[in-house]
């Protein structure tokens, strides 16, 4: 079996990019591209069909007729294999039982991988990670706002406001921050101004009034609020030219306090420009980030509720730690800086969307080989 050797499948998963299905659409669209690069045939009646998606709803369990959707598709001689991603560290047994109904799965972290070959032994079980596209998320060589002009030093956040994200972590540290921020006086003596930016994601963004899409708080130290759908390509027709790559380029830190990520996409892209990524140390973001890569939170094991399962354990992030690191990042930026270009040189060279075909290409000729023979 050659790296070249050509393998047949149906890729049976499309996703409209957009709202919360941004993660999801990105994996599909760009793995089915460029695996083509590396021998894969996308082929109507091929024996292998691919789903990507999360296993908590991956492949309806009956077609128009009110046949189970894999056991006629078994019937034809066909496999299905589960493209996934999971975020948390265990899997509850809905999931389990969801991840059985596949004859072979794709993981999309390494975490992952060992936790299905751990929970569900006997599944043929592959990798293929994600990626980023470095042309598009072009690494800047950012200077201490400190020491060149002042101005405004800018945290961001990328990710629809839910728990799971750390939405709520990053709030009670800027919260936390600006009591010390302003009891200290610090705002009075220090020459740049620190700004809180959330870029959230929303299914409905587009109801808002556009005057409403993006907003500033007023506190101090301001949060912006951004709810607009950015585009990847500059048009200065559509929101002054501003794009998902500029916000990341633009900004100085990237915070993502996560209890569950595989392998966290926004993080990736953020730290593909140079940005110091603050992230915690577990899941998917522990594969994507080696020591040294980015900068790890402290965290708690907390019992918590996921996407309605209760009693799951997950890794909460410290909101105190982070909020003593945002002066600190602040404080000592050149420090942080070579921390970010590190993770830069990491993801830009071992998280790109071809790697990402490279390995899907070898994942699909393996479990070829183990369920067709």
């Amino acid at each position: 079996m050659s790296a070249n050797d050509p393998v047949h499948v149906r890729w049976a998963s499309k996703y409209v990019e957009g709202g919360n299905a941004y993660g999801f659409s990105l994996h599909s669209s760009m793995a089915a591209k460029h695996c083509t690069r590396h021998g894969v045939v996308h082929d109507p009646d091929a024996k292998l069909v691919v789903y990507v998606g999360s296993p908590f709803f991956w492949a309806p369990y009956e077609d128009e007729d009110g046949r189970d959707v894999l056991d006629v598709l078994r019937s034809q001689g066909k496999r299905a294999i589960l493209y996934m991603s999971w975020e948390l560290e265990e899997f509850p047994e809905a999931i389990k039982k969801q991840i059985r109904r596949a004859d072979g799965v794709i993981c999309s972290s390494p975490f992952l991988k060992a936790l299905v070959e751990k929970e569900i032994p006997g599944l043929p079980c592959e990798l293929a990670t994600l990626g980023v596209e470095p042309d598009k998320y072009e690494y800047v060589e950012r200077q201490d706002p400190a020491f060149h002009g002042g101005g405004r030093f800018q945290f961001l956040y990328v990710g629809a406001a839910n728990q799971r994200k750390g939405s709520d972590v990053i709030m009670h540290a800027w919260r936390a921050f600006t009591l010390s921020w302003v009891g200290m006086g610090m705002h009075v003596r220090c020459p740049i101004k620190p700004l809180l930016y959330l870029k959230v994601s929303r299914v409905d963004s587009d109801e808002l009034p556009e005057d409403e899409q993006i907003k500033c708080v007023q506190s101090n130290p301001p949060v912006i609020l951004d709810y607009r759908k950015l585009p990847m390509k500059s048009d200065p027709n559509v929101h002054g030219g501003m794009t998902l790559p500029k916000l990341y380029q633009q900004s100085h830190a990237f915070l993502l306090p996560s209890f569950g990520e595989c392998p966290g996409l926004t993080a990736l892209e953020a730290a593909a420009t140079g940005l110091p990524v603050v992230m915690t140390p577990r899941h998917g973001l522990k594969d994507s980030f080696p020591p040294g890569t980015a900068v790890p939170l402290k965290y708690t094991w907390k019992m918590d509720t996921y996407m309605g399962f209760e009693g799951v354990r997950v890794p909460m992030a410290s909101a105190m730690h982070l909020a003593e690191l945002i002066p600190d990042i602040m404080e000592q930026y050149p420090r942080y800086l070579c921390i970010g270009k590190r993770g830069s040189d990491h993801v830009r060279k071992r998280f790109t969307w071809d790697e990402c075909g490279r390995q899907v290409a070898c994942a699909l000729r393996s479990l070829r080989k183990k369920l067709l023979g």
